[in-house]
């Protein structure tokens, strides 16, 4: 008598580093923000710390931030063991790491605002400039983070304004840099002295840079009247993900602040996310309840994003931290399930952890992956508007007897079907024994 058995081998498989739609992922405050407080009272930072730049680096997290005594603003350094509860600001130098220009130059009155990257062994940043009329983007590097040497672009800028009756002709600057190996691509905010928006750029050196409008201007534009983005948007941060691009920007209704995300396949196109914003305001009466902006992101390789950001209780500024976790996991109920010649059931579970759904079908899906590649739905769900917590789900999929032998796959997705931004596999050998 000839037996048919399906063999349930319960691999599972994670992305080392996954496509997260973060738009649709829970970002959970740190209980003990702020991370980066106010210096002490007569320090250069005693009035505002804000927007932070983190890099992973060779010290592990650094951080370059924004700090004022009220009047004077320049850029400080800071770093982080992982652990921690706060970070170390630099007693090194016990005071700024980026020194004004020469009375005169371009850079004079105000140096802030920076993106860093470590390449080939040398830190490069990108920095605003003001010289009390209208803010422009240079450019300095260093051996160690700290020590820095500005590039001299005959004088001024590596970016300049654009020409008048351009929308960024009044400032450009809070640049977000990144490096693929050939080519620096850098966004940035510009302003036409009465709106900021983003704009893009592109560099073989990092220092001759060639602006690319999206639109006749910029790449991303105001949200629509009303909406929480509709009067600016400035300070983007700009990681790169193996189907493109994503964003995270802060968007100004004329009031508040808050951070949005949207994605993009080439850099300048750009697809806002229908849950912005994704960062909030905090509780009225704490130390983030008016303003929340200037975001700074990175994925640790676990895939876990953490965000460092500027919080605003209506006197100052300081800096906070916040995390997003996202998986999608299965869970068979057996390694080895022996069915009959005439077929049977299957049954595992798919767990997903801390993700934000919107009500639209298609949030979570299961597919069957024959071994010719062809495929099968199994499962389409749409989850309940809101939620932020760990999903479980049960299924029991009839296996019949004409299923010819072979290895299937189980997938288990998340996002805008047929399109998933993050999946994880299972698969079953299905083979015939006597």
């Amino acid at each position: 008598m000839k037996l048919r058995s399906i063999f349930i081998l319960g691999i599972i498989f994670l992305l080392s580093l996954p496509v997260i739609a973060e738009g649709r992922t829970c970002w959970k405050k740190s209980d003990n923000n702020p991370v980066l407080d106010r210096g002490p009272n007569g320090n250069w930072d005693d009035y505002n710390v804000l927007n932070p730049a983190v890099l992973r680096g060779p010290a592990g997290y650094q951080m370059w931030y924004r700090g004022d005594d009220g009047s004077n603003i320049r850029m400080g350094y800071a770093t982080w063991d992982g652990f921690s509860q706060e970070w170390d600001k630099l007693s090194k130098v016990g005071g700024p790491v980026l020194r004004l220009g020469p009375s005169g130059s371009w850079d004079d009155y105000y140096v802030y605002n920076v993106s860093v990257l470590y390449v080939a062994g040398i830190y490069h940043m990108w920095y605003s400039g003001y010289d009390g009329g209208h803010v422009r983007i240079g450019y300095a590097t260093s051996i160690d983070g700290i020590a820095w040497e500005k590039y001299d672009c005959n004088g001024g800028p590596v970016l300049d304004l654009g020409t008048s009756g351009e929308w960024d002709d009044y400032h450009v600057c809070n640049p977000s840099v990144l490096y693929d190996g050939t080519t620096f691509h850098m966004w940035y905010a510009g302003c036409d002295g009465s709106y900021y928006r983003i704009g893009y750029a592109t560099s073989t050196d990092g220092i001759k840079w060639d602006k690319h409008n999206g639109n006749g201007g910029p790449v991303l534009d105001l949200g629509a009247s009303g909406e929480w983005d509709d009067y600016s948007l400035y300070s983007s941060c700009v990681l790169s993900t193996p189907s493109g691009y994503e964003m995270w920007y802060t968007g100004y209704d004329g009031s508040n602040d808050r951070i949005g995300y949207a994605e993009s396949p080439d850099g300048y196109t750009w697809t806002k996310s229908y849950e912005n914003p994704v960062l909030g305001l905090g509780a009225g009466g704490t130390w983030d309840d008016v303003h929340v902006l200037y975001p700074s992101v990175y994925r640790d390789p676990q895939g876990r994003a953490h965000m460092w950001y500027a919080g605003n209780d209506g006197s100052y500024y300081r800096i906070g931290h916040a995390t997003a976790d996202l998986w999608v996991e299965f869970e068979s109920q057996a390694e080895i399930i022996t069915l009959p010649a005439t077929g049977g059931v299957i049954n595992y579970s798919m767990e997903i952890g801390n993700y934000s759904t919107s009500g639209k079908s298609g949030n979570f899906w299961v597919d069957l992956v024959y071994p010719d590649n062809s495929r099968e739905l199994l499962h389409q769900i749409g989850g309940t508007a809101g939620t932020c917590e760990v999903l479980n789900f049960s299924y029991s999929d009839y296996i019949p007897s004409n299923y010819a032998d072979g290895t299937y796959t189980l997938e288990a997705n998340i996002g805008s079907y047929p399109n998933p931004t993050m999946t994880d596999t299972m698969t079953f050998i299905k083979s015939s024994c006597d």
